[in-house]
């Protein structure tokens, strides 16, 4: 069944291309924490250069997106800190690290680093474990010997962006994640002072061996090229 929709897709984007791509469609996997970027740096254009091709975007956890995109349930995974897995082919990639999120002016907001000392006393909000941010916060308490005073752990980035707006606390995250709110003025990043610390990939990524139709063809190169996250 699945080799035979994956040929039905394959046609379907042989008479896309007749079309001159008028239509086509698209699935991608990506974490909230990417949706803006995607809107604004990619979707905006490509969707002016293809008005007739439809998205679909699948929010969720970094296992599930690796998921999805293993299982042919989406074209294209966007993702932090993704664990090597042979059935992914990754397109584009780049380094990016973890930093404290504060509010601006808040109880939280100093101009000198976070030491790895004082986690343990910061009011913290983390994403959960299945998130790669998340992996990277346990594998950071492991390797530095901290531990992060986590009040609340969540799925969702909104949820972290309105504890660190109510200024109840910190968050880690990297810094594009929050980009619009700290060129407002509204968040702050501040950096730790470990070395490396935080350290993880952001990966644009596809099933090994699989036969994308057209529009994800073309939608890969013009993520790879625009997107906030992978470009700085």
């Amino acid at each position: 069944a699945k080799r035979q929709s994956g040929e039905m897709e394959a046609l379907r984007s042989q008479l896309d291309a007749l079309s001159d791509m008028e239509r086509g469609a698209v699935s991608v996997a990506l974490g909230e924490g990417f949706v803006g970027d995607f809107s604004q740096s990619v979707l905006a254009k490509f969707s002016q250069a293809y008005p007739n091709v439809t998205f679909s975007l699948d929010v969720g956890s970094t296992d599930h997106m690796t998921e999805a995109v293993v299982e042919d349930r989406a074209h294209i995974g966007l993702a932090f800190g993704i664990a090597p897995n042979a059935r992914l082919n990754v397109v584009a990639q780049a380094d990016r690290h973890l930093v404290v999120i504060c509010k601006r002016g808040g109880k939280f907001d100093a101009s000198d680093k976070v030491q790895a000392s004082e986690f343990a006393d910061l009011p913290c909000a983390v994403l959960n474990k299945g998130y790669g941010v998340g992996a990277v916060i346990a594998d950071m308490e492991v390797s530095h010997g901290f531990r992060t005073r986590a009040v609340m752990e969540t799925g969702s980035i909104a949820a972290l962006r309105a504890f660190v707006r109510s200024d109840l606390g910190i968050t880690l995250l990297p810094e594009f994640v929050v980009a619009e709110d700290i060129e407002v003025g509204t968040l702050r990043a501040r950096e730790v002072a470990v070395s490396n610390f935080g350290r993880g990939k952001v990966s644009l990524f596809v099933r090994q061996g699989r036969r994308l139709p057209l529009a994800a063809q073309k939608l890969i190169p013009a993520m790879a090229r625009s997107l906030v996250a992978l470009n700085g």
